[in-house]
C-alpha cells in the first residue's frame, strides 16, 4: 500500500503484507496470532483483511 501526496506525488507512507499461515507446531513464535484466530485456519480473504487492518493501524496519517 502506498499513500501519496496528490499534488507532488511524494510517497508519504507505505506498507506491505506477506504472510503464509503455518501450523502452531511448525512455528511456536506464531502463538499470539494463532490464539487471536482461535487456533484455526482462516481463509485467504480473512488473512488479507487482517493484514490490511494491521498495516492501516500503523499509518500515522490515519490516527
Amino acid at each position: 500500500m502506498v499513500l501519496r501526496h496528490v499534488k507532488t506525488g511524494a510517497v508519504l507512507w507505505s506498507a506491505d503484507f506477506k504472510e503464509t499461515q503455518e501450523s502452531l507446531l511448525s512455528n511456536i513464535l506464531s502463538f499470539n496470532k494463532a490464539q487471536s484466530r482461535g487456533f484455526k485456519w482462516i481463509s485467504v480473504e480473512e488473512l488479507l483483511e487482517q493484514g490490511i487492518r494491521e498495516r492501516l493501524a500503523q499509518c500515522p496519517y490515519l490516527k
